[in-house]
């Protein structure tokens, strides 16, 4: 038979486990794959991890013909027309069970179809009356179909008019600076909010409002007799976030808007520093000012920061002159996230016997390094790892005499000085001696953040007076991280072992139970490497046992367990279109379909795309009507029709690519920009292209601070005699660069 229909013939099995877990479907594929002679073990591996991840947005697992084209056993490009599996012979389809056409069809759970009114594109909808369709950002009902054995699934949402659009009314809270319009003659009291007041314009200005005309369906502005504005500019309250990572403070009026500022320019000197200084950053949208920390952050909960006075950047939307003043004191977290604590210690306290080197030695000499259980890998979401408490304890399940010793070891340990000195715990050479022989000693830590929470982690260990058995420790912490895309690598250690004895080792997975990325019967060697893709999704974690014996001795076996969590890469998220200066007479096509997931393969990544506007002169919108191209019908697409953008002004636009993970998991994300300003096409002006010039390799990873930059700047011919000059916002000695 050929590859494809052992191919077929192997899988079709794990494509009728219709009620299977994800894991079980994986498992089931990677047994089947593992028999094909044409599979290399890589591609296995890669598919089996695209099952697992998939959850309920790609039914690839049920489709033999998809699975079978992802070993790359066969394609529908290729032919494979005369195939045979049952009853069934025909030409390969990726979309149905068998992979025959004909064969069953394999719908994803959960898709629905389309109601009457709903729309998946602004095409879909009445552009010429204002209409656009507004896609709900979560929870959306999806519509799916099976394209080339992947799921092309389309958010359904509803066409509403362009002034009720919720990003419309973002957009005019933001051009009129979060006021709403008053009557300054007027003697009511409820026309404006509390600590507002109705102001008229200042003698020889004019108040202007923006709004969104229901006729027309287009923002436009409009005479106003006065604004509500607050009575004072200040910050009113600041709260850290769960994370630690940054603060979120609420103004009592919107601010002119800041993005990713040194805090410096924002604070005075005492609270900049409390931040992080010039290396923390500041950012505005609409009446919240957030500030990112830098991990050598000393702020706390209850510090207080107060505005720069004179000088600062923080103003009022509405007007620069208004600065905003005062102070405010930092609130803590609502549901603030626990630290991680990670301990490690020898597995057993023994007495070695007699080594290479020469005769037994006694406990006590064998333990003038005396046994440390280490907790200083311990972690807060912060990154701060500013201990505000760390103690020892001894578990209630230690019993007997050892467990006086043990108290006394975290008593000694608990009244050192610092948090930081108390994250190690000895026991002396007498107290490790005094040990009775047992298998269920432990000590228990419980670290707090700064943030005040608070928890713990237990690590178990025996005492031997004779070495019967190995001291199996993992290298490294008990908890460790690994990245898909670059396989499990790990190391265990028996520390002196008895001479002319040598050992037998052996890794094996222990959560999830049979895990499939090892062999049932586990993986022998000092050393584990696992290599990729690794059999897992971002934030799984993986629990391994490694097992050592004396050969021939399997009594005297002993184990040490180690837990990886998994760690995805972020995707590369790529941009093309054109940029810089362009003409009014021209389409824009931006497109980010050449984005790549690094743990994937073209053919299997599953990414999201979202897209951004903002134009020079922010919060003015990039749009003001209803005409905003289409960025939804093909995704990763936006096409602009000539003639869309405004005039002589930038135009950023920024795509988000994400991919999907494990419900819980860290978001992996990444961006890409281009910036855009149309001109008119009837004023010539030098036009050309701008690329770095790099190696075989190609752009795709940033250009490396150790190597020169060169870029290559091809003018039209047109244009060959221009005058090009340089200019960077990063780097301000660019503007003395010449052309060579």
């Amino acid at each position: 038979m050929s590859p494809i229909t052992d191919c077929l013939t192997a899988i079709t099995p794990v494509a009728a486990l219709t009620n299977a877990t994800a894991s079980a479907k994986s498992d089931a594929f990677l047994q089947a794959c593992a028999k094909l002679s044409a599979a290399t073990p890589t591609k296995c591996n890669t598919v089996a991890g695209t099952i697992l991840s998939a959850g309920s947005s790609f039914n690839i697992a049920a489709r033999a013909g998809a699975l079978c084209s992802a070993l790359d056993l066969c394609s529908v490009a290729a032919g494979c027309s005369a195939l045979n599996s049952g009853s069934l012979a025909g030409a390969l389809d990726l979309c149905t069970a068998e992979g025959i056409v004909g064969g069953a069809a394999t719908p994803l759970a959960g898709s629905v179809q389309p109601a009457a009114g709903s729309c998946t594109s602004s095409a879909s909808c009445t552009i010429s009356v204002g209409q656009l369709c507004q896609i709900p950002p979560a929870g959306a009902q999806q519509t799916c179909s099976c394209v080339a054995g992947r799921d092309v699934c389309q958010s359904l949402g509803t066409c509403v008019s362009y002034c009720s659009l919720n990003s419309t009314l973002s957009a005019l809270a933001e051009l009129n600076a979060g006021v709403t319009s008053c009557d300054p003659t007027s003697t009511s009291a409820s026309q404006c909010g509390a600590g507002e007041t109705c102001t008229a314009p200042a003698a020889g200005s004019t108040c202007q409002r923006w709004s969104c005309d229901a006729v027309s369906q287009k923002l436009v502005q409009a005479p106003c007799t006065g604004v509500c504005v607050p009575q004072t500019l200040s910050m009113t309250s600041a709260a850290l976030s769960d994370d630690g990572r940054s603060i979120r403070v609420a103004l009592s009026g919107f601010a002119a808007p800041l993005t990713q500022v040194p805090c410096t320019t924002v604070f005075d000197a005492a609270s900049a520093a409390l931040v992080g200084g010039g290396s923390a950053l500041c950012s505005t949208s609409g009446s919240t000012l957030t500030v990112q920390l830098t991990a050598n952050a000393t702020l706390k909960v209850g510090s207080s920061l107060t505005v720069l006075s004179p000088g600062t950047v923080l103003v009022s939307a509405a007007s620069a002159k208004a600065i905003f003043t005062g102070s405010v004191q930092v609130a803590g977290c609502s549901s603030c996230e626990l630290p991680r604590p990670r301990v490690s210690g020898p597995a057993t306290i023994s007495q070695p016997c007699e080594t290479a080197g020469g005769a037994s030695l006694g406990l006590g000499a064998a333990l003038a390094l005396p046994p440390t259980f280490d907790a200083s890998t311990s972690t807060d979401p912060s990154g701060r790892a500013q201990w505000q408490d760390v103690r020892w304890a001894v578990p209630a399940s230690v019993t007997g005499s050892g467990r006086a010793v043990l108290v006394a070891a975290a008593d000694r340990a608990n009244a050192l000085t610092t948090a930081r000195e108390r994250l190690r715990l000895s026991l002396t050479a007498d107290e490790a001696t005094s040990l009775a022989d047992s298998s269920d000693y432990a000590l228990t830590i419980t670290v707090t953040s700064w943030l005040g929470t608070s928890a713990s982690a237990t690590v178990l260990f025996a005492k031997a007076s004779t070495a019967s058995k190995p001291s199996v420790t993992v290298a490294g912490s008990t908890q460790q991280s690994f990245k898909i895309s670059g396989g499990i690598k790990a190391s265990a250690d028996a520390g002196a072992v008895c001479k002319g004895r040598s050992l037998e080792w052996l890794w094996t997975a222990v959560s999830p139970a049979n895990w499939p990325g090892l062999p049932a019967a586990g993986v022998s060697g000092q050393q584990l490497f696992v290599s990729p893709p690794v059999l897992a999704v971002h934030g799984q974690t993986i629990g391994l046992r490694v097992l050592a014996n004396y050969a021939n001795d399997p009594a005297s076996q002993a184990a040490a367990d180690v837990q990886f969590t998994a760690v995805g890469s972020a995707p590369v998220a790529t941009l093309t279109g054109p940029s810089g200066d362009v003409t009014d007479d021209q389409p824009i096509l931006l497109n980010a379909t050449t984005s790549t997931d690094p743990d994937s393969t073209p053919s299997l990544q599953r990414l999201r795309y979202t897209w951004a506007c903002r134009r020079e002169d922010y919060p003015t919108p990039c749009f003001a009507d209803a005409n905003q191209g289409d960025q939804t019908g093909t995704p990763g697409i936006w096409s602009l029709k000539a003639g869309t953008l405004s005039n002589d002004k930038l135009h950023t636009f920024t795509i988000t690519v994400s991919k999907e993970v494990a419900a819980g998991a860290t978001p992996l994300s990444a961006t890409a920009s281009i910036s855009v300003r149309p001109r008119s096409a009837a004023v010539p002006f030098p036009r050309g292209s701008l690329k770095r010039q790099c190696g075989l390799s190609g752009c795709a990873a940033p250009h490396s601070t150790d190597r020169p930059l060169v870029l290559a700047l091809v003018l039209e011919s047109t244009f060959s005699a221009a005058t090009v000059s340089w200019r960077s916002a990063e780097v301000a000695a660019v503007s003395s660069l010449t052309v060579s």
